[in-house]
């Protein structure tokens, strides 16, 4: 029996309905697929329960198919790598995290194409398709009421309005702490870093930063080819953007990069420090001929490179961005950012992560999500030993934004730089500690932690609850902190 007119079904965000004549059935069975595992006890009788767990279920649903090409097009509609939501018409409120299983059959005759879809969902579980949120009091409590059926994570935003050494959680069945609880202690090994910068890039900053005065590292001193500080910047709310590039003389065949720099000196040097930019290089609205040059770099008191990091897009007639690091003036690697990085828009935006502790130099790359602001892709980090250039401390932040010739240029721009002290050479007395302004966010169904967008999974404690899960009914939950903070705590309903 074909159900009723109008039944809708989608999977990941597409109307399958648009290929499907109407649904014939659909089995989604009564909550979970339980598994059992009993142990016999000598000769006693009967077994001894000693777990149940649930395993992944199934949904199969089958429905009339329109014919040729509604098989093509709803093959590809269903084709996917991973996950998608499957939303059923009778339920809009909620969503399975699906994946379609196995052969998808189609039974051809005079009357009836019958097609047989069936979904596995891993965690055999509907979600709520809408998150509810809980504001954290200024008491530091919050009660989560969950309405679903069983137990559901929950997601942690805090945003921090001064420094801190941690934060704890705690309900009647879960702990959680992230950061450096001991970090204040009399007797803590830990010792204290410094924030020099952490500057969102707001017209008030302006004044303390100078232009076209930066040290610019690629080809700076290459006769014809050198490349120019040249050009103006536009200061807007936590942005800096490079409104213009200069110009080029047209009166040499000659090709070079240019544009402005920015320079700022730090408060006083730093022997060790980790840097955190926070940029963004993608092409203009002329796609794939654009090409473009972003630096950032360590510089000491005498203009000498501490350490560096280099995105550059070079070829007209593609989206190709490379990336490099640098130890003083060695060029220690250039590898291309990944197609899946470069998919949407061609461009990066995220973050450059510089450190140097003793000889050691380490670099990472992040792109964030334009919307969530959280990591999506990360390089791996990279690490490079240099006794020469550990020598030399780190007294200026130089940035420089580029065009080649007068060719299309990319969008360049700079949202957020910290500059951070660190007083120790030892990498395990660093303490992992919150800055005012920071946010960290915890997504309660995978377990990662976010800084500032940026993944760092070592930010949670030794002896924290594995997941912050929430029952059924009310739950309070106690947020505690050695220094101020707002916070939300986020649940997504689960139903059996």
């Amino acid at each position: 029996m074909v159900l009723k007119t109008g039944y809708k079904l989608t999977f990941g965000g597409v109307d399958l309905m648009q290929w499907i004549d109407g649904v014939k059935s659909v089995v989604r069975n009564i909550g979970q697929n339980r598994t059992t595992q009993l142990i016999k006890m000598g000769q006693a009788d009967g077994e001894r329960l000693q777990y149940t767990t649930a395993a992944a279920g199934t949904i199969t649903v089958a429905a009339l198919i329109l014919f040729a090409p509604a098989r093509r097009e709803l093959a590809d509609a269903l084709a996917s790598d991973g996950t998608e939501q499957l939303v059923f018409g009778d339920e809009p409120n909620v969503y399975y995290d699906a994946i379609v299983d196995g052969q998808t059959g189609l039974t051809e005759d005079v009357q009836n194409n019958v097609v047989t879809i069936t979904f596995l969902v891993p965690d055999a579980v509907a979600h709520s398709v809408t998150p509810r949120s809980f504001p954290i009091g200024a008491e530091g409590s919050v009660t989560v009421t969950n309405d679903g059926t069983t137990a559901t994570p929950l997601d942690i935003d805090i945003t921090f309005e001064s420094d801190a050494n941690a934060i704890g959680f705690a309900s009647e069945d879960n702990i959680l702490q992230f950061g450096t609880p001991e970090a204040d202690s009399d007797d803590s090994d830990f010792v204290a870093s410094k924030v020099l910068i952490s500057d969102y890039m707001e017209p008030s900053s302006k004044a303390l930063w100078a232009v076209n005065a930066g040290k610019i590292r690629w080809r700076a001193d290459d006769g014809d080819h050198t490349s120019k500080a040249d050009g103006t910047l536009s200061w807007q709310s936590k942005l800096v953007n490079v409104a213009s590039y200069g110009t080029f003389a047209h009166d040499t065949e000659a090709g070079y990069w240019h544009g402005p720099t920015l320079n700022r000196e730090l408060t006083e040097a730093a022997d060790n420090v980790e840097v955190v930019f926070f940029i963004t290089f993608k092409p203009s609205k002329t796609g794939a001929k654009c090409q473009g040059l972003l630096e950032g770099n360590l510089v000491d008191a005498d203009g000498n490179f501490v350490a560096g990091f280099e995105l550059k897009d070079n070829v007209q007639t593609a989206n190709a961005v490379t990336y490099s690091f640098f130890v003083g003036d060695e060029r220690v690697n250039t590898t291309a950012l990944p197609a899946k990085v470069l998919k949407d828009g061609g461009g990066f935006y995220g973050t450059a992560i510089i450190k140097k502790v003793g000889n050691n130099f380490t670099f990472r790359l992040a792109r964030l999500n334009g919307k969530t602001g959280r990591e999506t892709w990360g390089s791996p980090t990279l690490s490079r030993v240099n006794n020469t250039v550990a020598m030399l401390p780190t007294a200026q932040i130089a940035l420089y934004g580029a065009q080649w010739r007068d060719f299309p240029s990319m969008q360049i721009e700079f949202a957020h730089v910290k500059v951070t002290k660190i007083n120790t050479e030892d990498d395990t007395l660093i303490p992992l500690t919150f800055s005012s302004g920071d946010e960290l966010h915890v997504d309660g169904e995978t377990n990662q932690v976010y800084i500032n967008g940026v993944r760092n999974d070592s930010y949670r404690v030794l002896g924290s609850s594995q997941m912050f899960k929430v029952g059924k009914g009310d739950t309070t939950i106690y947020a505690m902190s050695d220094g101020t903070f707002t916070g939300t705590l986020t649940e997504r309903e689960k139903f059996l």
